[in-house]
């Protein structure tokens, strides 16, 4: 009848209200990350290039199964910091722990895709487009970060006044949790799309990666995971700082990473420091991210090949079946034919305050080969001011070392065929080039077309002292 057809429609159309409902209300449940102060101590160092202080800070559980991801949200991911009103950050320093022991965690078991710091104020890109929800950072980090150097040298700093637009720190955190029975790492730390290519849009906050039980797509959060129970990590990082007052200044407010009047410093800073203004050149344009096609041949690690001064065995004519990082049997990067490197290229006209440069580094992903800044002269020739280049770790625990997951393990800091570190700029800057208002500047990325790369990076961060010099006052 007209009225039970009517009475059906309207059970469907309530049974969808409910299911979308549901869907909205999973989709806006995230896992809130806070941080707060462990302790603040003197620099460990006596020269005179190093910080006053170093504040430690760890997150709250970041709670993972096999397979996961978190995504935060910076507006909902507030960033302890020094809670002196004015101050100089000179430096950063993370990594991931166990949530219970406090060790560190290798990128085998929780890769860190990245680590975006927002400090409140219009941030560091040049263009404006490297962004995540309209909001810019000023500092990123990856996989990279142990062994990445991010220092600023005496004398200068990056001046902080959380009394005005930088009172609101705050961060991007991206993890994905490997271990567990992870089908193919190399989609999943490269946020597959199911389309093809990679995208931190194909791997939101609460995704699954790509084979697990439960995964439909990386563009949508997946159900529980029954392939392992969760586990707890942590994000730890150091803060090295310089006071501004000339005095010790007063305890901050909970011990928030402040000093007590007691404490005060071998030389006011006022008479010291220089300010730097940091700045982040992409060579994607400003989008982030871009895919490195297969162009030359390649194959599977498998047991028995040899490759530099290392060899894995036990591993199947596909390497561990899972596609990790060192499964792949690629050439040497001195021999690589020229026809097996990708590039990609962005120029852009410097349109700060003359300047010189002082700290440089850069964000690369695995299949990197180098990164290089340089000015374009006006006859269009480059003047190369800095390359930087990723290092690769060379170890796991012991050969054939698995947890009990049958996941390889391997060294913190020193992870098998990982980013675990990218040189920075101090030797090239050590004599302060000039930058200058209308310099033309390229940053170029030059990646492996062998095998294939998805949702890679080439971030380049250079900071850029004044020309004078007189101290910040």
């Amino acid at each position: 009848t007209p009225m039970a057809r009517a009475c059906r429609r309207s059970a469907k159309a309530l049974v969808a209200l409910v299911v979308a409902l549901s869907v909205a209300a999973e989709t806006t449940q995230r896992q809130l990350i806070t941080f707060s102060h462990v302790a603040t101590r003197r620099g460990s160092s006596s020269s005179d290039d190093a910080a006053t202080f170093e504040s430690e800070y760890v997150s709250s559980a970041i709670l993972l199964d096999p397979g996961r991801v978190v995504l935060s949200d910076p507006d909902q991911t507030p960033l302890a910091m020094p809670e002196d009103a004015t101050w100089w950050l000179r430096g950063i320093a993370l990594e991931v722990i166990d949530g219970e022991t406090n060790a560190s965690v290798p990128l085998t078991e929780v890769y860190v895709h990245h680590v975006a710091i927002y400090d409140g104020s219009k941030g560091a890109d040049l263009c404006g487009g490297a962004d995540l929800d309209s909001k810019d950072s000023l500092w990123d980090v990856g996989a990279e970060a142990r062994g990445t150097r991010t220092f600023f040298p005496a004398p200068y700093g990056y001046f902080v006044n959380r009394t005005g637009s930088q009172a609101a720190w705050s961060a991007n955190v991206h993890l994905i949790r490997t271990s567990g029975g992870v089908p193919n790492v190399k989609r999943c730390i490269e946020c597959a799309c199911a389309a093809g290519g990679g995208s931190e849009a194909c791997c939101p906050d609460g995704a699954l990666c790509p084979g697990m039980d439960g995964y439909s797509s990386m563009a949508a959060r997946g159900g529980p995971s029954p392939r392992g129970a969760q586990r707890a990590y942590r994000l730890r990082y150091v803060v090295r700082w310089d006071p501004h007052a000339e005095d010790g200044g007063a305890a901050a407010p909970g011990g928030g990473g402040g000093r007590t009047p007691a404490e005060t410093k071998r030389k006011s800073p006022t008479e010291t420091l220089l300010p730097l203004t940091y700045r982040t050149l992409d060579v994607a344009s400003c989008q982030l991210e871009f895919n490195v096609p297969a162009v030359c041949p390649w194959s599977y690690r498998h047991a028995g090949t040899t490759a530099g001064s290392f060899a894995i065995d036990g591993l199947s004519l596909v390497g561990t079946g899972r596609s990790y990082p060192f499964d792949f049997l690629l050439d040497d990067a001195a021999s690589l034919p020229a026809h097996c490197v990708a590039t990609r290229s962005w120029t852009t006209t410097w349109a700060e305050d003359d300047g010189v440069l002082v700290f440089g580094k850069g964000h690369l992903h695995v299949g990197a080969l180098n990164m290089t800044l340089a000015r374009v002269e006006r006859d269009g020739s480059e003047t190369e001011l800095c390359t930087v280049v990723p290092r690769y770790g060379r170890s796991l625990v012991s050969t054939g070392v698995v947890d009990d997951d049958d996941d390889p393990v391997g060294v913190p800091g020193d992870e098998l065929g990982y980013v675990v570190g990218i040189s920075n700029c101090d030797d090239a800057f050590a004599a302060r080039p000039a930058l200058r208002r209308g310099d033309v500047l390229r940053v170029t990325a030059r990646y492996r077309a062998q095998p294939w790369y998805d949702g890679v990076m080439g971030l380049f961060d250079v900071a850029v002292g004044p020309p004078r010099a007189e101290p910040y006052r």
